[in-house]
């Protein structure tokens, strides 16, 4: 696209990665949570570098981190946010490649990254602010080749009314063939944002379709098994009046965007940040999201994937504290929801087929902590739940027997000044978890530190 400054690898300007690695031929005895290595990244200088989400290719091979890191401008003035997209090597944690895409404008901030189902492809997208000063911002997306880094195609999507557009969530069609990502644009009528959807060709980022709908920015999406049909995830700030931001869901045709359906929340509270899932075994999803009420709880609610009928409900609070719910995932008959319960990581476990409570479970111990869940996964065989998130200026991470709620193991990585883990995933043979966060790095004398990227592995 004219105007977008594409940023090879600088491997000669990076800054160091600190990475602590367990031998891969010790794996097999090496016991569950044990970290395995840590990778840790920075821009040069003094630089400000938020990781926003990690995902493991299909084949196991490669973990990437994607997020926002900080480098001189073109001018050398002040510092410019990229899109900052790192590359690892799944077993040893070996960095293999860096990436960096500025955009049009002076600052990009990435908030996503999906892998495509042959592993050849990574896709990151978030926002570009446009112009200089700044303008505006649009949605931005950019594809690189998954094992060298090569930058392939990037695409800005803006909707009618220039200036307001971001993205936070990105996938792939099952066959590899379609990028869909999910956010928000300005409308004027009404003059508020919409949830904006795009459909982008894979292969060379050819604009495939766009949908906006009267609803609050997408916050997570995802394809059905088949391919046919996409979900995004809905949710609003808090406060709004409008009727429409009540959509948790909305599904259309992966092939022309045509809305399908919209699910509708008649009770009492408004929805925040609705967050969802889908089944990959029943036709059904699932959104988790947080009642905007005195006492916030957990709501999660499962909808029949072909035509968004409600098929149940369940709400999760902590005593009469304050509960909100952050993200979701779907097993082979449980839904899992975690977040924030009275200053604790809170997992819920649910029936998915009735939405009966299974387990809840706190992490660290009940007692005195500041804890907060951001992030989960579940094996790819299902039998065990990971969440993340943050405790103690540490980031967390919980792993749980999902048929009981039994805590297989916790641990608490604090980095360098401590730190929060924003983003979980799992490896496809089962064999390690790998979490995301902001951590920090020494920065302008003792006791001073900037953010960096941090990266654990763990033997699940």
């Amino acid at each position: 696209m004219a105007g977008i400054l594409r940023l090879g690898k600088l491997a000669s300007v990076l800054a160091a990665v600190a990475i602590v690695a367990v031998p891969a031929a010790g794996w097999a005895a090496t016991p569950q949570g044990t970290r395995l290595w840590v990778g840790r990244y920075e821009g040069p200088g003094l630089s400000d570098n938020r990781a926003a989400d990690v995902v493991v290719s299909p084949d196991g091979s490669t973990v990437y981190v994607t997020g926002s890191t900080e480098y001189p401008s073109s001018t050398g003035s002040e510092p410019a946010s990229y899109f900052g997209t790192v590359a690892y090597n799944a077993v040893t944690g070996k960095r293999l490649w860096v990436e960096r895409w500025l955009g049009p404008g002076i600052a990009a901030f990435a908030n996503s990254i999906a892998v495509s189902p042959d592993s050849s492809k990574i896709f990151v997208t978030g926002l570009a602010e446009i112009g200089d000063p700044v303008q505006g911002s649009d949605i931005a997306t950019v594809a690189y080749n998954a094992k060298t880094g090569h930058y392939l195609w990037s695409r800005l999507y803006s909707g009618p009314v220039f200036g307001a557009g971001s993205a936070n969530a990105v996938t792939v069609s099952p066959s590899g063939s379609k990028v869909f990502v999910t956010g928000q644009v300005w409308s004027s009528t009404p003059n508020t944002y919409n949830l904006a959807t795009v459909a982008y060709n894979a292969v060379n980022g050819t604009l495939l379709w766009s949908k906006r709908t009267a609803a609050m920015p997408g916050t997570s999406i995802a394809t059905s098994p088949d391919g046919s049909k996409v979900y995004v995830g809905t949710g609003n700030a808090g406060g709004d009046s409008i009727p429409e931001v009540q959509a948790g869901a909305v599904a259309y045709s992966a092939a022309t965007g045509r809305q399908l359906w919209a699910t509708t929340y008649t009770g009492p509270d408004q929805l925040v940040r609705c967050t969802l899932a889908v089944s990959q075994d029943s036709p059904k999803i699932f959104t988790a999201c947080t009642t905007d009420r005195s006492t916030a709880q957990y709501l999660t609610i499962g909808y029949s994937a072909a035509s968004g009928q409600q098929l149940w409900q369940a709400t999760y609070e902590l005593g009469s504290f304050t509960s909100t719910a952050s993200a979701i995932v779907a097993g082979a008959s449980s839904v899992f929801v975690t977040g924030t319960a009275n200053g604790h990581l809170g997992t819920v476990a649910y029936q998915a087929g009735t939405g009966h409570q299974q387990w809840a479970a706190l992490y660290p111990t009940p007692g005195g902590t500041s804890a907060a869940g951001t992030s989960i996964t579940v094996s790819p065989d299902g039998s065990t739940v990971y969440a993340a998130g943050g405790a103690n200026s540490s980031y967390a991470t919980v792993a749980y027997r999902a048929a009981t709620g039994a805590r297989l193991w916790g641990q608490q990585w604090y980095g360098v000044g401590g730190g929060v883990g924003y983003s979980i995933a799992a490896s496809p043979n089962g064999s390690s978890v790998f979490v995301t966060g902001v951590t920090g790095f020494p920065q302008g004398g003792p006791g001073f530190y900037g953010a960096a990227y941090g990266t654990v592995a763990y033997k699940s």
